[in-house]
């Protein structure tokens, strides 16, 4: 290369920004390799050589790295003198040609302060490296980076954010900061093994709609490998929104004791829920029977169904069995009465015990003892909301139902604008309300010949709202509808409770990040996943679904060469 003009500068930036921008032009990096006050020394990037500092060998070294630096004799330097900044060569050569990429040089990928800001914003909003990246790009054509510098960086901000704290420490301080209500259990070495978070605003929420809650575990969610017990509830809108999360050492019952107790605190003063929807986790049934003891627990019927899916569906030699004896059992857990029940489970005994006993005997012995906590002539008597699944997920917060809120006080839709709804609009949500005018228009349709059948009083038990046939008797009296017949679940205007936030700050305790925890079982084929990876891996069932199909008879479990059909055919 050929060493910069020799130049006079008024500032030492400006020499630098210039002595830079000459040999980028010209293929090279140039890096400041010493400086005092009033003199800066400039060299190549590949100046110098490698220093083994910790003396490692090529069996102790865990890495296999390798170094740029091949001792380039190129260097500059820059003196003030009299306010001026002078620019005079020390060897102007280089023992190495130009490289045609300049993204091979780091330090001609340096981002700018607004850069390096922008990354430091999008970090703390949770967004993604690779995400970061794009954005760069897309505000900035001319930029040099490349993925490991972004990287780079948020390592670099993370441990700016530590200040010298363990990472739970730091994770402690921001839920200080951002006003949540927390608590946590950590063993005698200062490991935490148990954490519980809420928001300040979630907790509001969580006490003004706390008829029905969701519970439900999700895994590998971090590196220590320790479940996350996420509790949802759901508004007047019937949109869900996050109340708190647990993090556990184990699925112990002693585990979620201590998670449901830190839960039920967060109702003190009000009535606790009434119904509690989870998944079949036996530990967390009995905790939940313990902390919420006059909570309806439902089991989740998704759930229900996958976990048949996953243990039945191999039995079937066809898809035409399977469907019609899933059709069965969809009769099952929609009976309306027990006496449907008990019809409906003696069909399928009668139809499958013969060939399937090995089904019957699954179905009796895991989920025929909880049938008072799926099947619909049970569940449907006590007040669920019509939520009997723990598969939704967050869809409106704080800001959402905020707008809702504000939007359903003022809006009256047509249909609705009727004095029979007088005393509702704008005091009721409009998912409430359309509810509502589904059961109005049930009981303007009856006539004496096409009455109303018998009521059974479920739809007000697990709605909260009246039925066609309290509407029906409003029409006799002729009478509208009160405030005081919709549960108060559906009120706009619904009582918003905080807490006092008892958390008591001990950051002098040196806690220690969790210990990485030995989870269940892991599915075939996932053995080479990292035991710290956070990737999902796929329940029972979806290895079902996904399993072998035969391309002959369309059966599962078999393949076209081993089929039997083939043999026929």
């Amino acid at each position: 290369m050929l060493a910069p003009p020799v130049d006079q500068f008024s500032s030492q930036d400006l020499l630098i920004k210039y002595v830079r921008e000459f040999g980028a032009f010209n293929g090279y990096g140039v890096s400041i390799t010493r400086s005092k006050p009033n003199k800066v020394y400039l060299g190549c990037d590949r100046g110098g050589s490698y220093r083994n500092r910790l003396n490692l060998t090529d069996e102790t070294r865990k890495k296999k790295t390798s170094s740029r630096l091949i001792n380039c004799p190129f260097s500059v330097c820059g003196k003030e003198e009299n306010g001026l900044w002078m620019l005079s060569i020390r060897n102007p050569n280089h023992n190495h040609g130009p490289l045609e990429n300049i993204m091979a040089h780091p330090t001609l990928r340096r981002m700018n302060k607004q850069a390096q800001d922008q990354v430091k914003e999008m970090t703390r909003a949770g967004v993604c490296p690779r995400e970061i990246l794009s954005s760069l790009h897309q505000n900035d054509h001319s930029i040099s980076v490349i993925s490991w510098d972004i990287y780079n960086l948020c390592t670099k901000i993370r441990l700016e954010n530590l200040q010298g704290r363990t990472p739970i420490q730091a994770l402690l301080k921001e839920l200080e900061n951002d006003q949540y209500e927390y608590d946590y259990q950590y063993d005698a070495n200062g490991h935490v093994t148990h954490l519980f978070f809420s928001h300040h605003k979630s907790i509001k929420l969580a006490r003004t709609y706390s008829s029905v809650l969701f519970m439900d575990c999700t895994y590998k969610t971090n590196k220590f490998g320790m479940p996350l017990l996420d509790v949802i509830g759901v508004t007047s809108f019937n949109t869900t929104f996050f109340i708190c999360f647990v993090f556990l050492k184990d699925e112990r019952e002693e585990d979620y004791k201590w998670a449901l107790s830190r839960v039920s605190h967060l109702f003190d003063g009000i009535k606790k829920p009434k119904v509690i929807i989870t998944d079949r986790e036996l530990a967390l049934m009995n905790g939940i029977r313990q902390i919420f003891s006059d909570s309806k627990n439902i089991l989740c019927i998704w759930h229900v169904e996958k976990n048949i899916l996953a243990k039945c569906k191999t039995h079937f030699h066809s898809g035409e069995e399977w469907e019609e004896f899933l059709r069965c059992w969809t009769g099952i857990t929609k009976s309306k009465t027990e006496e449907d029940f008990i019809v409906n489970w003696s069909e399928l005994c009668n139809r499958y015990n013969e060939n399937y006993p090995l089904i019957i005997k699954y179905i009796q012995d895991t989920w025929l003892p909880f049938k008072e906590q799926f099947i619909s002539a049970w569940v449907d008597h006590c007040l669920h909301l019509g939520n009997t699944a723990t598969s939704r997920v967050e869809e409106n917060q704080h800001k959402e139902i905020d707008a809702m809120v504000a939007k359903d006080k003022t809006q009256i839709p047509h249909a609705q604008n009727i004095p029979f709804y007088a005393q509702l609009v704008t005091k009721i949500s409009l998912f409430a309300l359309r509810k509502i005018h589904e059961q109005f228009l049930k009981a303007s349709r009856a006539t004496p010949d096409n009455p109303l059948g018998p009521c059974n009083n479920t739809f007000s038990s697990y709605m909260g709202l009246p039925c066609a046939h309290v509407i029906q008797e409003c029409f006799a009296a002729n009478k509208s509808l009160n405030l005081t017949d919709i549960h108060q679940h559906w009120w706009i205007e619904n009582r918003q409770l905080t807490l006092q936030n008892n958390s008591e700050s001990e950051s002098f305790i040196p806690l220690l990040d969790p210990k990485v925890q030995r989870t269940r079982g892991r599915p075939v084929g996932s053995s080479n996943k990292s035991l710290t990876s956070t990737k999902r891996n796929p329940s029972a069932f979806e290895l079902e679904e996904n399993g072998r199909r035969c391309t002959k008879c369309k059966g599962i479990g078999h393949n076209r060469r081993t089929c039997s059909a083939m043999n026929v055919d």
